[in-house]
């Protein structure tokens, strides 16, 4: 099977599997803020507990009970006992154990407990109507992180269902001296991360510290305030660069000429604000083979990626008093192109790396073609050798689609149940609040 197709393939999977359990997650959260709201409405009517006992999955505990209750004189029955439309078996906080203990209580006192009624509907009714804090803050990784991979499964479809460059028959790549603007891919990426780091680690550590800590469980404590450190050395540097490219504005790197492998490599690089006369930054040149190369794990099969620097160079720059920053480099001869070994597996990659050394320390990177000479028949056979030439297999683009689409509208169609759910207790609220 073509790589490009199972790794697509593979792709749509965990975007489709990552969309089902942030959509229940977001479905699970909006319903339990929608159906509080309204249950504050609800009225209170004495009822009998027919049965109970306590469910146990693992290290899960879940309350299991029926009541009987009478209104306008019919009798009815419900198992229902929290604000969640699933009981599902959980360890969040005590509220399982507490409810089962209050349920058996009052079956073997032949005591009567509350119950909240739907004044509309009276066969629908719960026991608890509050809000479970601690299952809602349990939920939030499964919404970000999950959801969040489920995008970032869909960008990867789409760079890797990209059309290869026109180099591949035997042309090369369009050629263009500027203006090349600054790529975010870094910046985006460092976000990412940071947004699902945290995602998952704040609301985990807030749910249990407060319980290692009344425990005085200190060195325990250690290992969630790490990752809390972790996190919030991701969010500053996430802060510090949109807040470069805030104060700094738009930046384009412009070529003086055509970039060729042996000739010097002269530039400028403007920015259209924020950068004042003396401000420091490093400029890099790299030169990058990036391929994909057989799995060597006996565990897994398929392709990796691999990231190998051909040559780099660097140079400390100050701005001028215009904001712009002058560079010289001179590239060895020996250095393949852009159009080098640009195949489905194997790319050369030509980058210009701008950091900030004083300030912010924002960085931009630009995306460079070079023209290089025609490449050596012998060496550029073992080069293509070593990444390997994919078969020829054509993908359906209808197969991408169909499934793009299934996962988007998984994910979409939660998030817009969710709004509505949201929208729909904010109504419920300001009726009460206003009527």
């Amino acid at each position: 099977m073509n790589s490009k197709f199972a790794e697509i393939c593979l792709y749509l999977l965990f975007a489709v599997l990552c969309s089902a359990v942030s959509g229940w997650a977001t479905w699970t959260l909006g319903t339990m803020i929608a159906d509080a709201t309204g249950a504050q409405a609800w009225t209170v009517v004495p009822a009998t507990v027919e049965q109970v006992r306590r469910g146990e999955e693992r290290r899960s505990v879940r309350a299991i009970a029926r009541y009987r209750y009478r209104v306008d004189g019919r009798d009815h029955t419900s198992t229902r006992l929290g604000i969640a439309r699933a009981n599902i078996a959980d360890n969040v906080g005590d509220w399982q154990e507490r409810m089962f203990s209050n349920l058996q209580a009052a079956h073997d006192g032949n005591q009567t407990i509350n119950v909240f009624v739907n004044p509309r509907d009276p066969s629908e009714s719960v026991v608890d109507r509050d809000l479970r804090w601690p299952l809602m803050v349990f939920l939030l990784p499964f919404i970000l992180v999950f959801g969040g991979v489920a995008v970032a499964m869909l960008f990867a479809i789409r760079d890797r269902w990209r059309p290869a460059s026109a180099s591949k028959s035997g042309a090369l790549p369009v050629t263009t001296r500027g203006p090349i603007p600054a790529g975010d891919n870094a910046s985006g990426m460092l976000t990412f991360i940071a947004l699902l780091w945290c995602g998952f680690t704040f609301p985990i550590a807030a749910l249990y510290m407060p319980t290692m800590i009344a425990a005085r469980e200190w060195f325990g404590l250690l290992v969630p305030l790490a990752f809390i450190g972790v996190g919030v050395g991701l969010l500053a540097l996430t802060v510090m660069s949109m807040l470069g490219r805030l104060l700094h504005g738009r930046a384009v790197l412009d070529l003086d000429h055509i970039a060729r492998v042996g000739e010097p490599f002269v530039g400028t690089i403007s920015f259209a604000k924020g950068v004042a006369e003396g401000d420091r930054f490093r400029v890099k040149l790299a030169c990058e083979w990036v391929r994909q190369v057989d799995s060597r794990s006996s565990k897994s099969s398929g392709t990796v990626a691999k990231r190998d620097t051909l040559w780099s160079a660097e140079v400390d720059r100050a701005a001028t008093a215009d904001g712009k920053l002058r560079f010289v480099f001179a590239p060895p001869p020996e250095l393949p192109g852009s159009a080098g070994a640009d195949t489905d597996k194997s790319k050369i990659r030509w980058s210009i790396w701008l950091t900030q050394q004083n300030g912010l320390r924002a960085s931009r990177s630009f995306a460079v073609i070079v023209d290089g000479p025609p490449p050596d028949a012998v060496a550029m056979a073992r080069l293509l050798s070593a990444a390997g030439d994919p078969p020829k297999t054509t993908i359906n683009p209808w197969v991408v689609y169909g499934l793009s689409g299934v996962a988007i509208a998984v994910f979409v169609g939660a998030m817009l149940f969710t709004l509505y759910q949201y929208a729909s207790a904010f109504i419920q609220f300001a009726a009460k609040f206003f009527g």
